[in-house]
């Protein structure tokens, strides 16, 4: 502790003194203020806690958008297809509208914590394009007379960022 109160963090080496006989007759040690190390160190470890909490906080939040995404698009065919009163249509559009409300809040997080990617690795192709074709095939905005017809090879793969769904297929 220095005198004006602040800490410092010491580091020291010592060593034995010896005359021409090889007698001890002393020791020699040398301190070496290392407190700026320590808190880049510290700094570091900070740094390291925020980013794997902002990549945690991303996962989750591609977790939430997954089923969020499933809900609205179900919520929407049954909308559509259901002969709803009057009340239950408004009671309809207004779970749809909070669903697209936290799909913008979600969509603006991930923005904001945009976490750095990790390597890319051999992901399926075709697995992503089937589930993507599954969830258009039953969109409201493919009951407009459109015929989807399906031929996909069946070993298409690509590198690409793994999702942290068990659901997805992987690719963000």
């Amino acid at each position: 502790m220095r005198s004006d109160g602040a800490t410092l963090i010491l580091g020291f080496s010592s060593s034995i003194l010896r005359d021409k006989q090889q007698n001890e007759i002393g020791k020699v040690s040398t301190f070496r203020d290392l407190t700026h190390l320590h808190e880049m160190e510290e700094k570091i470890k900070r740094i390291d806690q925020l980013a794997a909490l902002g990549g945690l906080a991303a996962g989750i939040a591609h977790e939430i958008r997954n089923p969020l995404t499933s809900l609205s698009g179900s919520l929407q065919v049954l909308r559509d297809e259901l002969d709803l009163t009057e009340e239950n249509q408004k009671l309809m559009d207004i779970a749809l509208g909070e669903t697209k409300r936290l799909n913008n809040l979600i969509t603006d997080f991930l923005l904001f914590a945009q976490p750095e990617r990790g390597e890319k690795k051999k992901l399926d192709l075709s697995s992503l394009i089937e589930e993507t074709l599954d969830l258009f095939i039953h969109s409201p905005e493919c009951k407009q007379n459109i015929q989807v017809t399906k031929s996909i090879a069946p070993a298409l793969f690509i590198d690409g960022m793994p999702a942290t769904s068990s659901r997805s297929s992987g690719i963000y």
